[in-house]
């Protein structure tokens, strides 16, 4: 698996805001490492933390195919929905969380293309669980209500 591994609480990489991707060549090693071990632990969703590195990258299943968001970025969000999740990083935990219902995502692609794409549903809960990865924030924080962040906020 490339050298990349499943990191899970308490490691404090998962409490990291991730670093802006810059160089676009040197993405594939991690890429691939998240695919597998994704895929190894049955997941929608894999965040850079997860695996150890402090890069604005994730993979989510949407749409039925798992894509690649570098430095994704929600630009306009819509309406709620009540969510109930889990985390590759917290083996064993479920979570309750208001998302939601509707997002728009800026973000580029292993080749550093432009892309915006508007996810509804259960494709929006994916992705905003994994941005809150890269932003250090997990789902153990949804009880605790941070100074000024509203429900739209994660």
């Amino acid at each position: 698996m490339y050298g990349y591994e499943l990191t899970t609480v308490p490691n404090p990489i998962l409490r990291q805001e991730c670093r802006e991707v810059e160089d676009y060549g040197q993405l594939n090693e991690l890429l691939y490492s998240m695919h597998d071990i994704m895929s190894a632990h049955g997941g929608v969703g894999i965040a850079a933390p997860q695996v150890g590195d402090d890069r604005k990258v994730m993979l989510a299943q949407t749409g039925g195919v798992v894509r690649e968001y570098i430095n994704p970025e929600v630009v306009e969000s819509r309406g709620y929905q009540p969510s109930i999740e889990g985390c590759l990083s917290i083996p064993g935990r479920m979570g309750f969380k208001l998302r939601r219902y509707s997002v728009t995502v800026n973000y580029q692609d292993r080749f550093g293309e432009e892309h915006e794409d508007t996810y509804k549903g259960f494709d929006a809960v994916v992705l905003q669980h994994e941005i809150d990865h890269l932003h250090g924030r997990l789902m153990t924080d949804w009880g605790r209500r941070k100074e000024g962040r509203g429900p739209d906020q994660s």
